[in-house]
């Protein structure tokens, strides 16, 4: 049994059975769908597990969620992706596996080197097997307006290899620019890319789960720890109201010239009573 390599156009010999194999003209990974092959490639990590707990810190310092994250696993996952092409960079990808969890289902494609899908992973992990047909995945991607709604799954007729758009470089199907050929702007690429799944807690025994992209360290979660944000806005508001009743009552029933020592003298006290409870609230945090 042959099929036609996506990336060169030759006849490229498979197993009947076989998931994935390798163009042996132009070296390409492919993976074999039905009796279909797409262009298969494998996003580089490029962090490593001492880089998850600052980019932990950093997300949760920007959603104000209080305390200090202990990470108690950390797995690398190769998260299966349908990439089409589109006019924006870097583009969005949808999911190949029901597996891949919500908050990472529709991302846009990590900075980093995306090989063809090599024989060994460049760092051990785990790979997770595709399951979304690229027909369905073609479909929700054009539900969502992502990428050139005209174009069309690899499935299509192919160009034999002796014509001008078979003959293209190994590195062709990267090429979302205007002069690359109709073929290769209808053409989809299974990409695996790279997250850390880590589970982690703050202060209580509560357990947390969030996705670290292993080339940016971005951090998504499904759900969130609560906010502080809500209690802070609360105190604010109090702090506030509390400073005016104060300044208020000094200037309806103390005269002018006491004023001018009372007002510099409550602010002062005000300032450190303020700064006291949030120093406790800290604590507690």
């Amino acid at each position: 049994m042959k099929i036609k390599c996506t990336n060169c156009g030759a006849l490229a010999p498979i197993d009947e059975y076989a998931a994935f194999v390798q163009c042996p003209y132009c070296r390409a990974a492919l993976v074999v769908q039905i009796e279909t092959a797409l262009v298969h490639r494998l996003v580089t990590p490029t962090r490593t597990p001492p880089d998850l707990a600052p980019a932990l810190r950093r997300q949760l310092r920007d959603i104000e969620a209080a305390g200090n994250p202990e990470i108690h696993r950390a797995t690398l996952v190769y998260y299966p992706f349908w990439r089409f092409v589109q006019t924006a960079t870097p583009p969005t990808l949808v999911a190949a596996a029901a597996e891949v969890p919500g908050c990472i289902a529709h991302i846009r494609q990590p900075s980093g080197n995306a090989p063809f899908y090599p024989d060994t992973l460049p760092v051990p992990g785990t790979v997770c097997a595709p399951d979304i047909p690229v027909e369905e995945a073609h479909a929700s991607a054009q539900r969502l307006g992502i990428g050139n709604t005209n174009a069309v799954p690899n499935d299509a007729p192919k160009a034999n290899a002796d014509t001008a758009d078979a003959d293209t470089d190994t590195d062709a199907d990267t090429n979302t620019d205007t002069g690359a050929s109709e073929h290769e702007r209808a053409a989809a690429t299974l990409l695996h890319v790279p997250f850390f799944h880590i589970q982690y807690s703050l202060n209580d025994e509560t357990q947390h789960d969030a996705w670290v992209d292993a080339c940016a360290a971005e951090v998504f979660a499904d759900r969130w720890p609560p906010s502080t944000r809500q209690k802070n806005s609360t105190r604010f508001i109090a702090a506030a109201l509390l400073t005016f009743g104060a300044f208020t009552l000094q200037a309806w029933h103390l005269p002018f010239s006491w004023l001018l020592l009372t007002y510099p003298l409550s602010g002062i006290a005000l300032y450190y009573f303020f700064r006291r409870i949030m120093r406790t609230q800290q604590r507690h945090t």
